[in-house]
């Protein structure tokens, strides 16, 4: 009976202990879960808010694209008022959108506020160069300044030679000088033709250099303009030896001196604006968008550059992380398990040492008996 209750009650003490062991484990292996699933559940909220900024940049790309494409539209047509309106009105939304990073807590929490707000500036930069290429491009003076030099300084000079042709042949009309004086009259004639004749070639000048980009008929027709200017002259020396020897009326050698004073005007007005045809300021509006708003388009791709970089490391580095805090949560089990056991390792040594003695003792007792028992043999071999 005795015998008996012994095994059993090894047996008992034994499932005990195992027991005990497998609940700290699983006690450890429930608190690594927990931890992990904290952990992926940060890391989801991180990566939904990369997700969203990176969104909002990507918006602020194609608002940027979409000024551009209203922009290109009206200088090509500057009667689309409404791809003006659309230009505007997608620098602004791009500019809200700003507002949007800037207000974000993970802009605050990874330093890119100062960044942000450049971004921003750079938008309203961007906004008030567009306004003013599209004033100049309505303004044709302002669009090509050689306009405002015809404007300003060739068209009197132009007015000042047609009215003193007009006083010098209606002289001549009175006085009858084509009868009396035909080789005179022949000048005069021959003078305003050539005149006629530069006007005429730099209307086509002008024409080419603003629709037909033509470089090399631009050449061709300066030249053309400064051989008639030349042979104009040669023609105005003539009529000063007429003027010399007292062959031209009173009013017509007046008139002669402001037909000369003109056409000089008139050739310096010509060279000033072949000067702006030469170099880069000939279309303002092209300028400013070269000058003006592409380095700031530029300026605004590398902020937006910066932040998406930024962005993308910390979801590189916290996935980096995410499997680090795994590894960590998971040696943490095993730690936990480990430290338990090893807390109670004496008394658990010393429980397995009185165990095998009673097994030794019960087993030598049995085998002069009986064979043991399949549970015995179990028992025997776990305490070994």
């Amino acid at each position: 009976m005795l015998s008996a209750t012994k095994p059993a009650s090894l047996k008992t003490r034994f499932l005990w202990i195992a027991a005990i062991v497998l609940s700290l484990v699983i006690i450890a292996t429930v608190i690594g879960v927990m931890s992990l699933s904290r952990i992926q559940q940060e890391v989801s909220g991180s990566l939904s808010s990369r997700r969203e900024l990176l969104n909002i940049t990507n918006k602020i790309r194609q608002e940027l694209l979409e000024a551009y494409r209203g922009l290109d539209t009206f200088l090509m047509d500057p009667g689309r008022e409404d791809a003006r309106d659309q230009s505007i009105e997608s620098i602004s939304d791009a500019s809200l959108l700003t507002d949007t990073i800037l207000e974000h807590k993970w802009t605050r929490a990874n330093g890119q506020v100062s960044n942000t707000i450049d971004l921003k500036s750079r938008l309203e930069e961007i906004k008030h160069h567009i306004q003013l290429v599209f004033v100049v491009r309505t303004e044709t003076t302002q669009q090509y300044p050689a306009m405002a030099v015809a404007n300003q300084i060739m068209n009197p000079a132009r007015d000042q030679v047609d009215n003193a042709f007009l006083i010098i042949f209606t002289e001549l009309s009175n006085d009858k000088t084509i009868l009396h004086k035909p080789a005179l009259y022949v000048e005069f004639v021959e003078a305003r033709r050539i005149w006629m004749q530069m006007l005429s070639n730099f209307r086509n000048y002008l024409a080419n250099r603003v629709g037909s980009f033509d470089e090399k008929a631009l050449v061709i027709q300066e030249k053309s303009v400064a051989t008639l200017y030349d042979e104009l002259n040669g023609k105005l020396k003539t009529l000063q030896k007429y003027k010399q020897h007292d062959k031209i009326g009173f009013e017509s050698a007046a008139a002669l001196v402001d037909l000369e004073q003109g056409i000089q005007k008139w050739y310096q007005g010509f060279v000033t604006a072949q000067a702006i045809h030469h170099s880069g300021d000939w279309r303002i509006d092209a300028k400013m968008v070269q000058r003006d708003i592409i380095p700031t388009i530029d300026s605004i791709t590398q902020s937006l550059f910066t932040i998406e970089s930024v962005i993308e490391k910390r979801v590189d580095d916290e996935a980096t992380a995410s499997r680090i805090w795994l590894q960590i949560a998971s040696a943490n089990s095993v730690l936990v398990s480990g430290k338990q056991i090893r807390n109670s390792s004496p008394p658990y040594r010393a429980t397995i040492s009185v165990l095998r003695q009673r097994a030794t003792s019960i087993s030598a007792t049995r085998a002069r008996t009986l064979s043991p028992t399949a549970c015995e043999c179990r028992s025997l071999m776990l305490l070994k």
